[in-house]
C-alpha cells in the first residue's frame, strides 16, 4: 500500500511539473547556472562578424563588439559599410582554426581582411581580432 501511495504521488508530482512547464536541465545547460550563448567562441564570433559583412549589416555587427569599442569605432564602421552597400564591395575575414588562440577570458584571431571590389580587384589587409568575455561571451574589444 505504501508502494502504490509513493507511485501515485510520484506521477501527481511529474503532472504538477508538466502542468508548470518546468524544465529539469543539467548545470552545464543555458537556464541553468549558465547565460545563453556561454559557449559561443572566438570563432563562432568570427563567422557572425562575417554574415553581416557579407550582407553589409552593421547592426548585426554592432553585436559582435564590445560596448566600450563601439562608442570608440562604431560611427566609422557604419560608414564603412554603408559605403561597400553603396559602392558594391565585398569583405569577408579569412582565418585558419590553427590562429585562434584562447587564453582565459581572452582572445585573438589572427587573420586576412579580403576586400574585393565592383571591378574584381581585391585587397587584403593581415589584422589580428582582440577579444575578451563580456558576461560570458565573446566579443571583439580591438
Amino acid at each position: 500500500m505504501t508502494k502504490t501511495i509513493s507511485l501515485f504521488a510520484l506521477m501527481m508530482f511529474a503532472v504538477f511539473l508538466a502542468a508548470c512547464d518546468v524544465k529539469i536541465t543539467t548545470g552545464d545547460q543555458p537556464g541553468r547556472g549558465r547565460p545563453d550563448n556561454a559557449d559561443e567562441s572566438p570563432k563562432l564570433v568570427i563567422e557572425r562578424y562575417n554574415g553581416a559583412l557579407r550582407d553589409h549589416d552593421h547592426d548585426r555587427a554592432e553585436s559582435v563588439f564590445t560596448v566600450e569599442f563601439w562608442k570608440r569605432e562604431g560611427q566609422r564602421i557604419r560608414r564603412d559599410f554603408d559605403d561597400w552597400r553603396r559602392d558594391e564591395v565585398v569583405v569577408r575575414v579569412d582565418y585558419n582554426d590553427a590562429d585562434i588562440v584562447v587564453e582565459g577570458d581572452r582572445a585573438h584571431v589572427k587573420s586576412r581582411v579580403i576586400v574585393r571590389h565592383k571591378d574584381g580587384h581585391e585587397e587584403a589587409k593581415d589584422r589580428v581580432y582582440r577579444m575578451r568575455k563580456v558576461d560570458h561571451k565573446w566579443r571583439i574589444d580591438e
